[in-house]
C-alpha cells in the first residue's frame, strides 16, 4: 500500500501546491481589487462573485472546469498523470475542412497501453505533431484515406489530423 501512495504523491503535491498558489493569488488580488474599489460596481462583482462561488459545491466547480479545460477548450487531459513530461503543453492541431460536405468529427478519448506510449510519443515528436495529430494520421494511414494532410498553397499553413 504504501509504494502505491508515494508513486502518486509527487502529482498530488503538485496537485496541491498549484491550487494552492492559484486559489490564493486569485484570492488577495480579487480582495485587494474590492479593498481599492469599495462601495462600487466592482466591489459588489467581487463580493457576489465570490459568495456564488464559495456556496457551490466544489466537485461541481471541478466538472465544470474540466469541461472547459479539457472538453471545451483542449487545453488538458481529463484525468491522469504519468510524469513531468506530461506537463508540457501541445497545442492542439489545427483542423478544418475543405468544403461542407467533409462529414463531421467525434471525440474519442483513447488509452495506450504502457509499452506503446513511448514509441507514439517520440513518433509523435519526431514529425513535429501533437500526439492526437499523430494518432489521426496513423488512423487514417491504416484506412487507406488520402487526406491525412493538406496544405493551403498560399498561405503556407498546413493542417494535420483530418479524416474524413
Amino acid at each position: 500500500m504504501l509504494p502505491l501512495i508515494l508513486a502518486r504523491l509527487s502529482a498530488t503535491l503538485l496537485l496541491m501546491g498549484t491550487t494552492l498558489v492559484l486559489s490564493l493569488g486569485i484570492g488577495v488580488l480579487l480582495g485587494l481589487l474590492a479593498a481599492v474599489w469599495v462601495r462600487t460596481w466592482k466591489d459588489h462583482l467581487i463580493s457576489v462573485a465570490a459568495i456564488i462561488a464559495y456556496a457551490m459545491p466544489l466537485f461541481w466547480i471541478g466538472l465544470m472546469l474540466i469541461l472547459l479545460f479539457a472538453i471545451k477548450l483542449d487545453w488538458l487531459p481529463t484525468s491522469g498523470m504519468e510524469d513531468a513530461a506530461e506537463l508540457s503543453y501541445t497545442p492542439p492541431a489545427v483542423v478544418a475542412p475543405e468544403s461542407e460536405d467533409d462529414g463531421g468529427t467525434w471525440r474519442v478519448t483513447l488509452r495506450v497501453p504502457e509499452n506503446l506510449r513511448a514509441g507514439v510519443d517520440t513518433a509523435a515528436r519526431a514529425d513535429g505533431l501533437s500526439v492526437n495529430a499523430w494518432l489521426v494520421r496513423a488512423a487514417a494511414a491504416a484506412l487507406g484515406a488520402n487526406s491525412a494532410r493538406r496544405t493551403r498553397s498560399a498561405s503556407k499553413m498546413s493542417y494535420s489530423g483530418w479524416v474524413r
